[in-house]
């Protein structure tokens, strides 16, 4: 696919950013073979994104550890069942990054075959007992998880399941609410909505990495995961998949919604909660300005004659593990 074939999708995001652009669809041009072609080096990105296999084997025995932990605490408590776990999140999509700082994040899911007697809280402060020293740092509760943190740059997740048919899946969040909700659901559908694009996966990762790249906040990995899945531009190289698919996803908030305050992301199975309603409206905006930046900076880049200015531009994008 060549630029051309979206070239008013990019025009009318840049209209719509205030950036006024008097040009034909010629003044792009076909982009194949320019000087500025940065596509092997977001490959190169995607791979410098990559957890190294040290810092996977740390997790895996971490994980293994916390389970038995776990496992054995409640085989002493009459009224619980013992738990079972289930890796979830990106290290289970493919989609998992090291961040600016280097360190990396688990999710595992804790599940158990019966409703818990007890509220969700009480079940998180049992949990926080079984891990009682297990390292120097405290195991922080959380809206919907506990987290376990590591010196060594990681931490893992564990959000609380609960089920009684092996059918409907409750998930836990303070408050005592159990809403219906199983991770293996969005892998599904994740599983066939990238249908095996390697490409798709990479730039879920470039988004997450360039996320990453702000001193605050923006949307989570799993808002990123979602549009891109709704909105990835293929093409041939990853640089302009990027910022085309930038592209269509602003085009898309600006189309669905006036005002970045009422910009959403809706989860796309149970429970279909809004992914983005951590964020408060000045946060919103923040996107907004950054998700701008981000498409105008980057169609500079692409349609620059200089590899070092675009390799600038993409640097200062998507910050420290961007190499040449």
């Amino acid at each position: 696919m060549a630029i051309p074939l979206i070239y008013p999708v990019i025009i009318g995001v840049l209209a719509g950013l205030g950036i006024i652009i008097n040009s034909t669809k010629s003044d792009l041009g076909d982009l194949e073979g320019s000087e500025s072609d940065c596509h092997q080096d977001f490959l190169n990105f995607d791979k410098n994104l990559t957890v190294n296999e040290s810092k996977r084997i740390s997790l895996d025995k971490a994980r293994v550890a916390i389970e038995k932990k776990i496992r054995n605490y409640f085989k002493e408590i009459d009224l619980y069942n013992v738990p079972k776990f289930h890796l979830h999140g990106s290290a289970n999509l493919g989609t998992q990054i090291k961040t600016y700082d280097d360190s990396c994040d688990y999710d595992v899911g804790i599940y158990f075959f019966k409703k818990p007697p007890h509220s969700f809280e009480t079940i998180q402060n049992h949990l926080k007992n079984a891990l009682e020293g297990h390292t120097t740092l405290r195991v922080n509760l959380r809206d919907k998880c506990i987290r376990i943190n590591y010196r060594s740059d990681f931490h893992i997740d564990m959000p609380i399941f609960y089920t009684e048919d092996k059918k409907s899946f409750y998930l836990g969040s303070k408050g005592n609410n159990w809403s219906k909700c199983d991770a293996k659901t969005f892998k599904d559908w994740f599983l066939e909505k990238t249908d095996g694009n390697e490409q798709v996966i990479r730039i879920i990762k470039y988004f997450k990495a360039w996320s990453d790249n702000f001193k605050y906040k923006l949307p989570s990995g799993l808002a990123f995961t979602v549009w891109v899945e709704k909105y990835y531009v293929p093409h041939q190289r990853d640089d302009i998949a990027f910022i085309l698919t930038a592209s269509n996803l602003f085009a898309h908030l600006k189309d669905e919604h006036w005002s970045p305050r009422y910009w959403d992301c809706i989860m796309p199975v149970l429970p279909h909660d809004n992914l983005i309603d951590n964020l408060d409206t000045k946060q919103k905006y923040n996107f907004k300005e950054a998700l701008g930046s981000l498409i105008e900076e980057g169609l500079d880049a692409l349609k620059s004659n200089d590899y070092k200015f675009a390799m600038e531009i993409w640097r200062k994008q998507c910050g420290r593990w961007f190499k040449s």
